[in-house]
């Protein structure tokens, strides 16, 4: 079994919202520069074509002339800051490490919560980490709990802040309660 990063387990529901905001603004700022480098590719492109050119007339001088090196293009580049990268590398790391967790594991890790969100939570994690896996026997626990009708009791904050203690990220909380 796969252990999780656990550093976010004490954080208050303001922490985990600035937390959550850095991460919005790097996954914006990708954006952006993933639509830049669409042009930019395009750029690329006219200048690798016109140094080929430059490139083959100088290859075409005759012997006894004096040969002239033509200056080509650089190429542009634009690439994420390498503060964003390193917030993204993380979210991706962490989200591989839930995967990775036994639906045991997150179930012994349910059972420490508050007994009105264990519902919840369980449904949330479920969806997200354990549908696929061929554990067709939590499927009638969950729709048992769903019944019930528990999960009512609980409020946005709570939940985000249940979610962070499980493992999930700022950011990948917040996201997941907000849908």
């Amino acid at each position: 079994m796969a252990t999780t990063n656990t550093r976010h387990t004490t954080m208050s529901i303001t922490e985990i919202e600035t937390q959550a905001a850095i991460v919005r603004e790097a996954r914006k700022q990708r954006y952006q520069i993933t639509k830049q480098n669409t042009s930019l590719r395009e750029e690329n492109k006219r200048r690798m074509e016109r140094n080929k050119k430059l490139r083959e007339k100088h290859q075409k001088t005759s012997w006894g002339q004096k040969k002239h090196v033509p200056k080509t293009e650089k190429l542009l580049v634009y690439e994420v800051p390498e503060k964003y990268n390193k917030v993204l590398r993380n979210e991706t790391k962490v989200h591989q490490q839930l995967k990775d967790r036994h639906p045991v594991d997150w179930y012994q890790r349910i059972m420490e919560l508050p007994t009105r969100m264990r519902d919840r939570i369980a449904c949330y994690v479920w969806w997200d980490y354990c549908y696929d896996s061929s554990s067709t026997l939590y499927e009638k626990h969950i729709q048992q709990d769903l019944e019930k009708q528990s999960y009512k009791k609980t409020n946005r904050n709570e939940i985000i802040e249940a979610l962070v203690q499980l493992g999930y990220t700022p950011y990948a909380a917040t996201q997941r309660v907000s849908k």
